[in-house]
């Protein structure tokens, strides 16, 4: 728990003044720090400007 506290934390700081790539299968992760994000399916990589649209291609029930 301390840890994950710790890494959101050094996180969060990066996010301020670079652009950082998380490969997640928890959307709760995503959620907390991504606004924009993009899902490899099938081999394709499809770009969307916010997690929402993303989350309603990637079906969380089934893959994670």
């Amino acid at each position: 728990v301390e840890f994950n506290r710790r890494a959101g934390s050094i996180l969060r700081d990066r996010l301020k003044s670079a652009t950082v790539i998380i490969v997640s299968h928890q959307s709760a992760t995503l959620e907390q720090f991504c606004r924009s994000a993009a899902v490899l399916r099938d081999g394709q990589l499809h770009m969307f400007d916010t997690l929402e649209e993303a989350k309603r291609l990637y079906d969380y029930e089934s893959q994670g």
